[in-house]
């Protein structure tokens, strides 16, 4: 009996130090074949055979209320359709709001979408709800993650009914799983969000079906769909758009951040977009540059004598991930306006400019012009003030706010005019929003139109083929976005997330078309003390813009702080009253640096006591003379 015991411990002893021996050729195992590699696309091929360690189990579905319902890690939770999305955004477990992190539509307002991003896998099942009504499920398709897996590698296609162009408030969610620290992780992602993303879809925005009756000319709207409401409308309109790649070849240095470094690679195109107005023989081009600063004389009297352009505003997005131009020492030198150094890359970038605008001219067709604003509160990318002024009169610069905290002054407003032609279909837009794009890091060498490009390509997606979207800058000089700079993570994702936020919220901005009138243009120089040398005297150049006794546009090529937007629109009497900063319409100095408030520049900081060169109270004087014009124009 003792020797049976005795041989069965043996026995046990054995079988366990089998089982340890296994479990460790296993770890090295395990550990050497996927910590070798990095996940490139040979590391995702490497996993992609694993069908044990790595792999990934069904997950279980659980509807959010059930009772007596344990949830583990990995579970799907479907939000019960009785909650209000926007209350689930801070549950554990719950939906979080669709950033391009992970998978994001690139077309969410048509039934046929795409899912891509690297190094997630997708499962092959989502739900959505129309108009509040029970979660449905429907199918994603791609490549399986394994054979015979339910989750699918990297990107996923998807077809919804044609219900979600129904007027409402639809719902759809996706459910993914990231690769963190050599292990898929189907709870938190890297940004540490849940992995369901939630898409909300409002019907009623996203179609041209017309609501007539309510006294507007609202887009989507026309004289023969809308008889009521726009047979007033105008139809001496004409407009035309043009859109140019302007991206130069790797090596240019790139300029930004006071660093001039040859830039390595491209992340997304430059492009430059024209939108050319003409009403009652006023001919008006709007041309939006991807680039730091750019301003030509050339380009408008090439304007003027080829195409017949009456007035042209150069603006620039302020993108600080874009090329030097050897004339920017020179526009960035109070009352130094050339001659400028030869430099090929400016001239080929004069030239395509003046073809597009040609090209924008020589096709217009009858169009309807509206506008309106909206707001951007209580957004994940945007933005906040970069000088923190303390008690005691200390002043810091931050520019990036990973805590969101709350600053002043900033102005969430985004401003949108819209063009459609005779069908009531969206041809071009025109979005004013106010903040610097800088979120690549100081040392950047890839080209990027940060987010105004990213923003722009988005809504080209929207609207369709042949469609054009310019950004224009506002009074973003002291707002940066709160990921400026990108610590700990990704640019190039926080730009596209950041553009893809800023262009939803545009694309639902509600606009009233005007009944028609004029484009009424003033050019004004006004004079200004050099705030360093007071004998010296500078020229500013002031553009006021108003269209159809509708909307105003205030043109300047400074960087104005954001306050001075504030009380333009405060003190316009036009509600559709926007500041088109970092804008050359021809006259006064090129490019005229920071424009702070007498405020701010008593108080000293960034751009308030350095980097600026205009007499304090400069940027209050011309917003002064700015409402004079607007209010002369409506008397």
């Amino acid at each position: 009996m003792i020797k049976r015991e005795l041989s069965d411990k043996n026995k046990n002893i054995i079988s366990m130090f089998a089982i340890v021996c296994v479990a460790v050729l296993l770890f090295i195992y395990l550990f050497f074949s996927t910590n070798l590699f990095n996940f490139d696309a040979e590391g995702m091929a490497r996993i992609q055979k694993l069908d044990k360690g790595l792999d990934v189990k069904i997950p279980n579905v659980i509807i959010e209320g059930e009772e007596d319902v344990k949830v583990k890690k990995g579970d799907i939770v479907i939000p019960s359709i009785s909650v209000n999305p926007f209350d689930l955004i801070d549950y554990d477990f719950i939906a979080h709001p669709l950033y391009p992190d992970f998978a994001e539509p690139h077309n969410t307002y048509i039934n046929n979408g795409l899912l891509s991003i690297s190094d997630v896998i997708i499962y092959n099942t989502g739900y959505y709800s129309i108009n509040g009504n029970p979660w449905t499920p429907y199918t994603l398709q791609g490549n399986p993650y394994s054979s015979g897996s339910p989750w699918l590698l990297d990107s996923a296609t998807y077809s919804l009914p044609s219900v979600f162009d129904t007027e409402g408030t639809h719902y759809i969610l996706v459910y993914s799983c990231s690769l963190v620290n050599n292990a898929w992780d189907c709870h938190k992602n890297i940004y540490n969000q849940d992995m369901w993303q939630l898409n909300i879809v409002d019907g009623a925005s996203n179609n041209n079906d017309p609501v007539c009756g309510d006294g507007d000319c609202n887009s989507g709207e026309t004289p023969s769909n809308c008889p009521d409401d726009c047979g007033n409308v105008d139809s001496n309109l004409f407009a035309g758009m043009a859109k140019v790649d302007i991206t130069p070849s790797p090596g240019r240095n790139l300029v930004g951040y006071g660093n001039a470094a040859p830039s390595t690679g491209v992340n997304d195109p430059l492009h430059a977009r024209v939108l050319v107005l003409e009403e009652n023989g006023v001919t008006i081009a709007f041309v939006s540059i991807d680039i730091l600063m750019f301003s030509s004389d050339r380009v408008i009297n090439q304007a003027k004598q080829q195409f017949d352009v009456d007035h042209v505003i150069l603006s620039v997005s302020h993108t600080h991930a874009g090329p030097s131009l050897e004339p920017m020492s020179t526009w960035m030198t109070a009352g130094d306006d050339g001659p400028y150094p030869d430099d090929s890359l400016y001239t080929e970038m004069e030239d395509k400019i003046i073809t597009a605008i040609g090209e924008a001219s020589n096709n217009l067709f009858s169009a309807s012009i509206s506008a309106g604003k909206g707001t951007l509160d209580d957004a994940y990318y945007f933005d906040h003030n970069v000088r923190k002024v303390y008690a005691n009169g200390t002043v810091v610069e931050w520019w990036e706010n990973l805590d969101k905290v709350e600053t002043y002054p900033v102005d969430h407003t985004v401003g949108v005019v819209r063009i459609d032609d005779s069908s009531g279909n969206t041809r071009a837009m025109i979005v004013n929003y106010a903040a610097h794009p800088q979120h690549t890091e100081v040392w950047n060498t890839i080209i990027s139109a940060d987010y105004p490009g990213a923003m722009s390509s988005y809504i080209e997606n929207q609207l369709g083929p042949g469609s054009v979207a310019l950004f224009i800058q506002g009074a973003g000089g002291d707002i940066s976005p709160y990921y400026a700079g990108s610590p700990g993570s990704d640019p190039f994702e926080n730009i596209e997330g950041a553009g893809a936020e800023l262009a939803q919220a545009a694309l639902n901005v509600p606009t009233v078309k005007t009944n028609g009138g004029s484009i009424e243009v003033e050019n004004t120089i006004m004079e200004f003390d050099y705030r360093w040398y007071g004998s010296e005297t500078l020229e500013a150049g002031l553009t006021t813009i108003v269209i159809d006794d509708a909307m105003a546009f205030v043109v300047a090529p400074g960087e104005f702080f954001v306050q001075h937007q504030i009380n333009l629109r405060a003190g316009s009497p036009l509600p559709n009253t926007f500041l088109f900063g970092y804008s050359y319409s021809g006259i006064g100095e090129h490019f005229m640096l920071y424009l702070p408030t007498r405020q701010a520049a008593a108080e000293g900081g960034y751009g308030a006591d350095e980097v600026t060169y205009f007499a304090v109270g400069t940027g209050e004087a011309m917003i002064d003379k700015a409402l004079e014009i607007i209010n002369g124009f409506l008397n």
